[in-house]
This record gives structure tokens, C-alpha cells and sequence, in this order.
């Protein structure tokens, strides 16, 4: 791409490319398109560090004869959209007015904006709300203008109407939207008075708030107390028209903005010209030029100084500081809010949408401005409706002479169809399905489709194949059968086979057709029982055992699946219907009861390991959710989902068992030592790892047993970290050993290791590698996976990288 001059320095900042030279910068975001700035001072030729980037305060410096230049890093000179002047969400769409006076819609799962109106050029909007599915915005400073918007551009350019609902006689101070049962309520805030209007636009002076300057509303989700603020003389609270002050507000001057938590003791936050308050706490936080607090959750909040935002915390009464971010852009307090947990702020380069929990998260909402004009809409429209009109014409006069002909043809097909009426008196045969599928397919010919010669040239082969090959499709019917009944595992399998060639040696039509009715009605009812049976293996694979309810639904399956194969469907049928009664049984209350009878003796076995252990707590924790919503889950997901806390239980205990055996072992392996002590001829090194492998074997085979069953767990619940950290080539070696020891007992004595796994040397070569290769490495995704899934043993594993 030609710079059209010679840039002496190129320069990156995030995505923003600057190409210099003398007396010109070209930027660039994606090296496709560029933007020519010229300077008004020149940069010195022959310096190289004339750009810099200033640490953390999101600005770059530039360097300039006689002048030093701070560039901020998000600026608009690439946005196409314009300033964003005000911004409101109904809870499900979030609405955007920009400086070009177009109005853009994003629904709440979405990142992008589309438009949706333009607004007349004359209006000059500073507020935007909505209620009542109706949008609302505060035009000039004095009218308030009512939208009847739709979600489409098409939509609002023949649908939506404009309606000032009131004129105000000042400026507008402040102004707030209000969802009501019989639609909405407008209040707004004009020089020392707050006046209402209801949903039939009638007119109302709150009398109580007379003589007030208000700077600010605030109304929880859901809630119908409206708190208002005023300029100097405190904070009100109310609803239905009645406000009253709230007391040691009124000494507070120059509100700007107030949230009020959603506590059992609501906390008030307010926002003057110089500081933070919170008045329940009695905290002020020196707050210079802040124009607006955004209330995320009851300890969580934003608020917007000049440049930037700040995030604070609420801890022990006290507003705490603890991030500020995009001290380069200047958001617009009339264009932010907070949806969802989420925070919108609008700015001239775009909207940010900043999730508080996941820094990650944090990106600009895409505007997208390009939508159908109505007008050349209407002018397609007619074109193409006059040209489908003609060509429509010129086809019925072309078709006409036509249809006569193809109407002969196809009565001469009927004609021919008939003669096979002799097949179709065979009930259920194959050969009457094809029959009759012919007749269908004749029936539905139709004289005006366009490849309608084709079909009717198709339809007289098949009619003429029919009937020239009627006995060839019985013999080929049957031997279809036949493979098909060969291909089945069951006792009548045989005779069936047998019965069938008997039948094709005949060469008698009639007996052949009789044989394969009979074959088509095994077949239907062998097929439909064997899926049946398919559908409850499926559904009960992967359920937790629990006995009388689907251990007996397991073992019915099992003696089913074998009988097939020694008795006839016929006399398993009794058999079946038991099997389908135990299945629904599944689904039946008095299950659900041994369900949460079994998990919650289950619970019992941990529970006192929950008071020492934060893993075994999670655990218990997760169960008591589960109980508690058994009776609304789907039953074989519940069953499912028992089934993995199951697994992480018996984890739980295998892990308890462990340790327990280390603490065993390691105390008869003292016991040993100090007898050898006391002899006269003392044993060394091998000799006496050797005695104290005699003692404690049935320690050591006991823990390479239970270090078996723990992988075998491992696999079933958290096959993903198995597969992606842990990667053990072969779980008999020494490190996944050494591994499920440190799980149970992150504190052994490493001196012990050895003879516990029943080995000789020395085991910390083999830990340093464990943790150093496998286990570090992996860090991110071990601590990622513990926060999903707090109940895992990958908790204990996380906790050996720290």
C-alpha cells in the first residue's frame, strides 16, 4: 500500500500502526486501511526516538519541534460510528444513540449493534430511556420524545411514530423511566420541581419534591422505591408520588449520582462534587470532577471521573480503590450503565463492554450501520413484481396446449397399473407396498411440473419392470430376509432360515409370499425389541448403582440379552413387560427416594472430613444441591450426574484410606528401626529395608491396590486433565504413584516413599520431575479446571505446584 512519502519511523501500539515522517503520521489498524494526519509541527529528521509509549497511562508521546505530543492509545480517528451520546437497556435490548442521531439495537446474548432508526437532524439527544416497549429520549435539553420502536430498521422507517409527551418550560435536570402495570411513568426533573407523566401522557407536579433542584434517580431492578437526589438538599426516597427525605442526607451538596445496594440494610452510596460517600458507614472518599457511580453488585461498584473508570470495593465499610482503567478515553456518563452484572460505556470510539469478573472478557461492542433503505426496497419490489407478472403470461399461454397431452398419458398409465391388480389382493406383501407406491407416485404426477415428461417416462419403466420381474422381487425379497435374519443372534434364527430356503426351492409364488409375511413380522418384532432394549442399555449406561433400583434394571438387561439367543421372542414377552416396568419404575418417586436415601448415607461417610478439608466440604456442599433439586431434574441425567459424585466420594475415601495406610506404615517402619537399634548385630540398608518390607506388605499391597481403584476413578472424572496434564504414559510407574501419595498425604516423609511403593533409592528425583515437568507446566489449566470443579482431586494436585 503506497504511503505517498517516506516514513523515517514506524511505530505499534496495540493494533495501531504510525508511519512518520517530516511532517506527516499515517495510522493504520490493519494495514489495509489508512488514515493521513498532518502536523501542525514538524519532527525533527534526524531522531529516531521521537515516539515512546507511556507505561500504563494508556497515552503514546510524541516528540515535535518545540513540542511534546501525548497521543492516547483508543482514539476515534477509525470509528465510522460517531460519539455515542446516550444508551438504556430494557433488561433483553440495549439501545445506543450516536452523534449522527441513528438509533442502534443489540440484544443482550449478542456483541453486535445494528441500526435500527434515524432521528431528525435537529435533535440533539442527552437522555435515552425505555418502558412500556415504548423508547424514550430527552431532546434539545427540554421535550421529552416518545418511540414506538421496533426491533427492525425496515420496520421502524414504515411503523415507528415520534410524540413529545411533555415540553418543558426549563432545562431538564435529570429525568428517569419507570416500568408500571398499566405501562409506564415518565419523571423528570426540571428547575426546582419534579414533574410525572403517566402512560396517558397526563401531566403531574410532584408537590413534595417542590423547590428541589434534582441531579439524579436510582431504582433497583425489580424494585418500586425510587430513590432521587438533589442538589442541596439531601436525598428522597418513595414511590407512587410520596417522597420523603432520608435522614443525614440533607447536609450532603452537589449529589451528582446515588446507587443504593440490595441489601437486608439497603447502603447508600452518593457521589458529590468532591467526594464518595457512604452514608450507612459514615466512609468518604475524596472524589474530585466524578460525574457517575455504576451499582454492580453489593460490593462491587464503578465510577466514572473524567477520563477512565475506577472499580471499587466495599470492604469493612470502606470504598476501596482497587483498579483503574482507560485513563485515555472519556466516557460518557449519559451513555453507561449496567446490565446483568456487566458494564456499557458509552464513548466517541464506541461502546466497552467490561465484565468485573473476567478481565478477559472486556471488548467493544461491533456497530453495524448497514441495513435495507426502504425506498430502494419498494422500487426492487415493483420491478421484479412487474417482471414475474410477464414472464408469468408468456408461460400459461406456452403451457396451455400442453397439459392436454400430458393428461392422455397419464390415464394411458392408470390403464397399464391396473393390470398388476392381481398383487395387490396379497395382504401385507411386498410386492402390493410396490403396487400401491406406484399408484401414489401416478396420483401425484402433476401436468404443470417442469420435468414432468421425465417422470412420466420413469414411472413406465418401473410399471413395465414390475411387471416383468413380479416373481424375480418375491425370490430377492426373500434372500434379503434371509440375510437380514442371519445377521441376528437369536434362537428362532435357524428355523427361520431354514423355513425360508425350503419355501424358495418351491418356486410356488403363494408359499413364498406366506413365508415372507412371516419373516417381515419376525423381523418388525425382533428389530423393534432389540432397539427397545438398545434405548435402556443406553440410558442406564453410565448411572450410578443403587440397589433395587438400577442394579435390577442392569441385570434384567443383561438376562434378556442372553435369552434371546435360547428362547422364542414369543415366550419372552412377559420377560419384556417386566423389563419396561422396571424402567418406568426409574422415573417413579419411591426410586428417587432410594436415590437420595443412598447419596445422602453416601454424604454421611464424608461429611466429617468436610470440617478440615475444603475439597471434601465442596463435596458436600455439591451433594446437598443435588438432593435438593433431585425431584426437578431429568431422572437418568440425575442418575448420571450421581453417578460422577459417587466416583469423587469413593476418590474421597480412597484418598482417607491412603493416608491412613501412610500414617500406618510409617509408624511400624519406626517400630522396626527401633528394634533394630536395640540388637547387638544391627542390620544396614538393604537388609533392613528388606525386614521392613516383610512387616508392612500388606500395607504396600494394600495402597497399590487402592492406587489402582483411584486412577480407575480418575478416568471416569477428570479424563480431560489425565489426558492433557498428567499425560502418564503407564500408571504402574513410579510417578503416578508417587502422585496419588502426595494427594493423600502432601506431607510424607519423603524417606518413606520408597517403601511404601516397594522400591529402593531415593523418590525426590522422581517428585522434582513429577511437579517440574508435568505438573507446573500445566498450572494455568490445573488451576482453570479447580475452579470448575472445586470437588475434584485436581484440587490436591494444584495445591502440590504452589
Amino acid at each position: 500500500m503506497p504511503l505517498k512519502f517516506s516514513a523515517h519511523v514506524h511505530h505499534k501500539v496495540g493494533k495501531t500502526h504510525y508511519f512518520i515522517d517530516g511532517g506527516h503520521v499515517v495510522l493504520s489498524e490493519n494495514l489495509h486501511d489508512f488514515v493521513p494526519v498532518t502536523l501542525r509541527r514538524k519532527v525533527p529528521q534526524y531522531c529516531n526516538n521521537v515516539i515512546s509509549t507511556e507505561g500504563r497511562k494508556g497515552f503514546t508521546l510524541m516528540l515535535t519541534d518545540n513540542a511534546l505530543w501525548r497521543i492516547p492509545h483508543h482514539t476515534g480517528i477509525f470509528n465510522v460510528t460517531g460519539e455515542i451520546l446516550a444508551a438504556c437497556t430494557d433488561g433483553t435490548n440495549l439501545y445506543y444513540v450516536n452523534s449522527a442521531n441513528e438509533i442502534y439495537r443489540q440484544d443482550c446474548n449478542d456483541s453486535v449493534a445494528t441500526k435500527i432508526y434515524n432521528l431528525p437532524g435537529g435533535e440533539t439527544v442527552s437522555k435515552l430511556m425505555t418502558a412500556g416497549g415504548n423508547l424514550f429520549y430527552i431532546s434539545n435539553q427540554r421535550k421529552v420524545v416518545r418511540l414506538d420502536i421496533h426491533n427492525t430498521f425496515l420496520q421502524n422507517e414504515i411503523m415507528t411514530t415520534s410524540k413529545v409527551i411533555y415540553d418543558a418550560p426549563t432545562k431538564i435536570t435529570a429525568s428517569y423511566a419507570k416500568e408500571t402495570e398499566n405501562g409506564y411513568t415518565i419523571y423528570v426533573g426540571i428547575h426546582d420541581e419534579l414533574v410525572c407523566i403517566d402512560n396517558d401522557n397526563r401531566i403531574n407536579t410532584v408537590r413534595c419534591m417542590s423547590g428541589k433542584y434534582i441531579t439524579a434517580f436510582y431504582s433497583a431492578p425489580g424494585s418500586n422505591t425510587i430513590y432521587i437526589s438533589t442538589l442541596n438538599k439531601g436525598v428522597f426516597c418513595g414511590c407512587d408520588n410520596n417522597f420523603k427525605l432520608i435522614s443525614n442526607t440533607q447536609d450532603n451538596h452537589f449529589i451528582r449520582d446515588i446507587a443504593v445496594t440490595s441489601e437486608h440494610i439497603p447502603l447508600m452510596m452518593m457521589l458529590t462534587n468532591h467526594h464518595l460517600i457512604l452514608n450507612e458507614f459514615n466512609d468518604t472518599t475524596e472524589t474530585k470532577g466524578f460525574n457517575r457511580l455504576l451499582y454492580v453488585n453489593d460490593t462491587l461498584f464503578y465510577t466514572m471521573p473524567e477520563h477512565g473508570i475506577q472499580q471499587y470495593l466495599i470492604n469493612n465499610g470502606q470504598a476501596v480503590l482497587t483498579k483503574e482503567d482507560f485513563t485515555d478515553i472519556r466516557f460518557n456518563p449519559n451513555a453507561s450503565f449496567v446490565l446483568d452484572g456487566k458494564v456499557y460505556l458509552g464513548s466517541d470510539i464506541g461502546v466497552l463492554k467490561i465484565d468485573p469478573f473476567n478481565a478477559n472478557a472486556t471488548k467493544w461492542i461491533i456497530f453495524n450501520s448497514n441495513v435495507s433503505d426502504i425506498r430502494m426496497a419498494l422500487i426492487t419490489g415493483s420491478f421484479v413484481l412487474i417482471l414475474i407478472i410477464t414472464t408469468l403470461v408468456a408461460y400459461r399461454r406456452k403451457k396451455a396446449a400442453h397439459r392436454k397431452m400430458i393428461r392422455m398419458q397419464i390415464d394411458d398409465l392408470h390403464k397399464r397399473l391396473e393390470g398388476l391388480s392381481a398383487i395387490t389382493g396379497l395382504d401385507n406383501g411386498n410386492d402390493k407396498v410396490n403396487i400401491d407406491t406406484l399408484k401414489k407416485e401416478l396420483e401425484q404426477l402433476c401436468v404443470n411440473h417442469k420435468n414432468i415428461n421425465e417422470q412420466i417416462t420413469m414411472m413406465s419403466e418401473k410399471i413395465m419392470q414390475t411387471n416383468r420381474n413380479i416373481g424375480i422381487k418375491l425370490s430377492k425379497l426373500l434372500n434379503k430376509q434371509i440375510e437380514q435374519i442371519a445377521q441376528f443372534d437369536a434362537y428362532e434364527m435357524p428355523t427361520l432360515i431354514e423355513e425360508s430356503h425350503e419355501a424358495e426351492a418351491t418356486d410356488n409364488t403363494e408359499y413364498i409370499m406366506q413365508q415372507v409375511v412371516k419373516n417381515e413380522k419376525w423381523l418388525t418384532m425382533f428389530t423393534t425389541e432389540t432397539e427397545r432394549l438398545e434405548e435402556y442399555r443406553r440410558n442406564v449406561e453410565g448411572t450410578i448403582m443403587i440397589e433395587g433400583v438400577t442394579d435390577i434394571m442392569v441385570s434384567q438387561l443383561a438376562e434378556l440379552t442372553e435369552s434371546i439367543r435360547h428362547k422364542k421372542l414369543s415366550e419372552l414377552r412377559e420377560d419384556i413387560r417386566q423389563l419396561d416396568r422396571q424402567y418406568r419404575y426409574l422415573f417413579s418417586r419411591d426410586a428417587l427416594k432410594k436415590a437420595e436415601q443412598y447419596i445422602t448415607t453416601r454424604r454421611e461417610k464424608i461429611a466429617p472430613m468436610a470440617e478440615t478439608d475444603e475439597v471434601a466440604a465442596a463435596l458436600v456442599t455439591h451433594i446437598d444441591r443435588q438432593i435438593a433439586g433431585m425431584g426437578s431434574k431429568d431422572r437418568i441425567e440425575m442418575l448420571r450426574e450421581l453417578y460422577l459424585t459417587d466416583c469423587r466420594i469413593n476418590q474421597m475415601l480412597i484418598r482417607k484410606e491412603i493416608a491412613d495406610n501412610i500414617r500406618e506404615y510409617t509408624e511400624l517402619r519406626e517400630s522396626v528401626i527401633s528394634e533394630n537399634e536395640k540388637r547387638v548385630v544391627k542390620k544396614f540398608d538393604t537388609k533392613l529395608e528388606l525386614e521392613i518390607a516383610d512387616h508392612t506388605s500388606f500395607i504396600t499391597e494394600n495402597i497399590e491396590r487402592l492406587i489402582a481403584s483411584f486412577y480407575r476413578y480418575m478416568e471416569k472424572t477428570d479424563k480431560e486433565i489425565m489426558n492433557t496434564v498428567l499425560k502418564f504414559p503407564n500408571l504402574s510407574a513410579q510417578s503416578p504413584k508417587v502422585l496419588v501419595l502426595l494427594i493423600a498425604d502432601a506431607k510424607v516423609k519423603r524417606v518413606c516413599l520408597p517403601g511404601i511403593l516397594g522400591m529402593f533409592g531415593n523418590m525426590n528425583p522422581v517428585i522434582s520431575r513429577l511437579i517440574n515437568n508435568r505438573l507446573k507446566p500445566g498450572q494455568d489449566l490445573l488451576k482453570e479446571y479447580a475452579e470448575k470443579h472445586p470437588t475434584s482431586m485436581v484440587c490436591y494436585i494444584l495445591k502440590l505446584t504452589e
